[in-house]
């Protein structure tokens, strides 16, 4: 049987590439996330980094939700980064969504867009590239996979965040803002 979850639309942004061959600027998202959704019964919605597309684009799309994805430094970190287009995308999209009440998940970048949205700060991190580590969510502790070369101390969390996960170390690794449905973790469920 056909869920009935699988006709709720949901969004995701992907991240930019270059082709080094023709020049041209790519928009590109891991196919592990419509597997991923289509198995909790998801219809994935790829956005495309297109600012001009504007909020009447994400009327029309009927979104139950966001999903802010991995891959691409903000520019905010990484002057070289090739993502303002995205960066500007997904300020919409949180601005959006508030204003909307549509829920938004950040993955890696995700939350760390979602923290300087709101004013937080983010760090050069090491040991957090292709490893796995623990976290603790409560007296929990979780197993998890970590790809992010920038992580969030907690003093760098926005005020209106609050962290839900952290490593040992006293970096985010999952957060919530305290009003909106804005949420977001550091690892990436897609590829488990």
């Amino acid at each position: 049987p056909i869920k009935e979850s699988y006709f709720m639309n949901i969004g995701l942004t992907q991240r930019i590439e270059i082709d080094n061959k023709t020049g041209e600027s790519r928009d590109s998202l891991d196919q592990r996330w419509s597997v991923f959704l289509n198995f909790l019964g998801y219809n994935p919605i790829p956005i495309p980094n297109n600012i001009i597309l504007g909020r009447d684009y994400f009327s029309k799309l009927s979104l139950k939700g966001v999903i802010l994805t991995g891959g691409n430094d903000l520019k905010a970190t990484n002057s070289k980064s090739i993502s303002e287009k995205r960066d500007q995308l997904e300020n919409l999209i949180i601005k959006y969504s508030i204003s909307n009440n549509t829920p938004v998940l950040g993955i890696c970048r995700g939350l760390q867009m979602i923290n300087h949205y709101f004013g937080g700060t983010m760090v050069k991190i090491k040991n957090h590239v292709s490893i796995r580590h623990d976290i603790f969510i409560g007296k929990e502790t979780l197993n998890v996979n970590s790809y992010h070369g920038f992580g969030i101390h907690k003093e760098g969390l926005a005020d209106c965040l609050e962290i839900v996960a952290e490593d040992k170390n006293g970096f985010v690794e999952g957060a919530k803002h305290k009003e909106y449905s804005l949420q977001g973790i550091m690892w990436h469920p897609e590829r488990e």
